[in-house]
Parts: structure tokens; sequence; C-alpha cells
């Protein structure tokens, strides 16, 4: 670890966050290093649990909240311990954004190894930009949260159900 400029933290969609997960994330935060998190068997939500999209999403949403919930605790920790060291009352937290990781920032891919694929928000906006004629910056902003599409209304992007 100690000579990369980068790491890729990766988590099976199936079990999610695991003791493995906190003890890669606690030495790629001791490094220093800039992480992207790659969600493993995306497949395996579909063909074994069965799951519709929304619940992909809800269930690849939760992961990402649980890495970066261990990752804040990390910034958590070591502002205050720098506080008490200082003495001062509040607490800065300085390296949060290293390791904090959102689909739109491009540092989470979604991947089935054994399909060998994956992709992140990125390759989904420029595959479908040319095909649904919408802008590629739109798409990033769409593509991950509360929006739907719904072809039936040529291409209207909603939010609710």
């Amino acid at each position: 670890v100690r000579f990369s400029d980068g790491g890729i933290v990766l988590v099976d969609a199936v079990e999610g966050v695991c003791s493995q997960t906190r003890t890669v994330l606690a030495q790629a935060w001791s490094e220093r290093l800039k992480c992207c998190l790659v969600i493993n068997k995306i497949d395996k939500l579909v063909t074994e649990l069965k799951y519709q999209p929304s619940e992909i999403y809800a269930h690849c949403n939760r992961i990402i909240e649980q890495v970066n919930a261990v990752c804040s605790s990390f910034a958590s920790a070591e502002a205050m311990e720098r506080a008490a060291k200082e003495k001062k009352g509040q607490a800065s937290y300085e390296n949060i954004e290293m390791m904090m990781f959102t689909p739109e920032m491009g540092n989470v891919a979604f991947a089935s190894a054994y399909d060998t694929w994956g992709f992140t928000l990125l390759d989904a906006a420029e595959f479908y930009s040319e095909r649904l004629q919408v802008k590629k910056s739109i798409l990033m902003r769409t593509l991950w949260g509360e929006y739907y599409y719904r072809s039936d209304d040529r291409g209207q992007w909603i939010t609710q159900r």
C-alpha cells in the first residue's frame, strides 16, 4: 500500500460492508490513499436475490452510505484526537472528502466479475446520452438518486413514482 497512489475498495453486493472492508478502509485512510469503491456481484442481486431495479438502487445506496459512515468515523476520531492535542474545543474535518464515495463523483463503480462487466455513472451517461437524446451532463445529475425515466412519456424524467 505504501507505494501506491490510490486503491480500489471492493465490496460484495450481497454480503455488503464487513470487517475486511473496514480494515481496508482504515489502511487506506491511514496511508491517505485516494480510493474508488467497486460494488461487485451486482448480477447476484438480480439472479439470486431477485431484486427489482428500485431495490438494487436502494441496496447499493445503503452500501455506499455504510462505507461513507466508516470513513466518517475515521475522520471524526482523527479530528477529535487533533483537537485534544491542540487543546481546542472544536474539531475540524480536513481529509473527509478524500474518502467519501458518491457515484456522481465518479469514484463508485458497479460490477460483475463473473460476467466481466463494470461501469461508473459516467460510463452509463455516455452510453445512454446518444440513445435517449439527452445531454450527458443532465444524465450525470439524474442517473443516481430519486429519478425515474419513463420511456412511455417521451423520455420524461420524474422524481416520484
